[in-house]
């Protein structure tokens, strides 16, 4: 399997939007259907760091909204994270220009890098992104399809098989 490497994850509009590099490939996946809960829940988890990022001399807590991040790499090596997204007011999303800050899992390099759990935070944003690349989607319509096998009797499906 060819090395994945994720550049961007945004969720803006009711739309997913991640790209990424395959190997030598480099590919989009845009898709409207809706994403998986885990997701949204990292998404608004990364609202707080955002927040905190910004540093407006008042509180913002609650009007940023984070819709995903920027990756960019040295030596195929995650170097730096930029979250994306917007402050919210009133009925209006104003952009907000993040700061670049230093993926560093050791901790060493200072001030300019993302606290421990905002790694923790920003690796499950990736892994989610992974997940959608492979095809894991929010199953609306599994449920449904679950009561329907369940409905079936069981030598039916037995029979199919043979």
């Amino acid at each position: 399997m060819k090395e994945l490497i994720i550049k961007e994850v945004n969720y803006f509009k009711e739309e997913v939007k991640i790209k990424y590099e395959e190997g030598t490939s480099k590919k989009t996946l845009s898709e409207e259907e809706p994403p998986r809960d885990e997701l949204i829940e990292v998404l608004n988890k990364l609202n707080a760091v955002g927040s905190r990022l910004l540093k407006y001399p008042f509180s913002i807590k609650d009007r940023i909204v984070v819709t995903g991040a920027k990756f960019i790499y040295k030596n195929d090596y995650l170097k730096y994270v930029i979250l994306q997204g917007f402050y919210k007011l009133d009925n209006e999303l104003i952009a907000q220009k993040f700061p670049k800050r230093l993926y560093d899992t050791t901790g060493k390099l200072g001030i300019f890098n993302y606290k421990d759990d905002d790694i923790i935070l920003i690796n499950r944003l990736l892994d989610e992104a992974r997940k959608y690349i492979y095809g894991e989607r929010k199953q609306i319509l599994l449920p449904h399809m679950n009561e329907a096998t369940k409905a079936q009797p069981a030598k039916q499906n037995i029979s199919m098989i043979n």
